[in-house]
């Protein structure tokens, strides 16, 4: 009895999370049929790079990208990476056009002769600062990644524990407890694939107890 009760328990607290998923998965649903309107006026405008979502409203769609590609069909592929290269081409231009105007500057004050050695000894610092900043952030960065992998393995690694746990207890015929370790690994899963048979798994279980 106080085993049931307490899986009982934090079952019950599982699904406040399996809510959240279910709410993802209607954003995702929305933000799909956005994407495939986009994809047809900009199919009917020739491909006009007008059409193609720029900023956030592209961040949106690569993040639907990542994390539903199943669901997206060729063209709806296409639009997103256009979308991406318009935006990389468009900054790469601006940049180009700030660097020319800073070069120009640069020259005009190399021709009046107003950069005086002080000034090029800020500049140097400067430099040496900018360079120290740059690698303390690469640091940072690899840093971030290998421990990111790390945790992405232990994550795994647990899950594989309670989908095999859950395994067990269906087996013996504990469905309660079965149920349990798979809501667990729910918690845990971040692929859309899995997490769908997780749920459909977590259904038929409660539908038998």
């Amino acid at each position: 009895l106080v085993l049931v009760t307490v899986a009982h328990e934090a079952l019950i607290r599982k699904w406040d999370k399996i809510g959240e998923w279910m709410a993802q998965g209607r954003e995702a649903a929305r933000l799909t049929g956005i994407l495939r309107q986009a994809v047809t006026e900009w199919q009917e405008s020739n491909r006009d790079p007008g059409f193609l979502f720029q900023g956030a409203r592209l961040a949106r769609l690569e993040e639907l990208v990542n994390t539903h590609s199943s669901d997206l069909t060729k063209d709806d592929m296409e639009f997103v990476k256009a979308g991406a290269a318009h935006q990389e081409a468009r900054e790469k231009k601006e940049l180009q056009a700030a660097q020319d105007l800073a070069n120009a500057r640069a020259r005009e004050l190399k021709i009046t002769g107003d950069l005086s050695t002080a000034k090029s000894k800020t500049i140097k610092r400067t430099r040496r600062f900018i360079a120290a900043i740059v690698l303390a952030l690469l640091a940072v960065i690899i840093l971030f990644i290998n421990s990111n992998e790390n945790e992405k393995k232990a994550r795994r690694q647990l899950i594989v524990n309670y989908w095999d746990n859950s395994r067990q207890a269906r087996e013996a015929g504990n469905r309660l407890e079965a149920t349990h370790y798979l809501a667990e690994a729910l918690t845990m899963n971040r692929d859309p694939a899995f997490r769908k048979i997780l749920l459909f798994d977590i259904n038929e279980l409660m539908n038998d107890l």
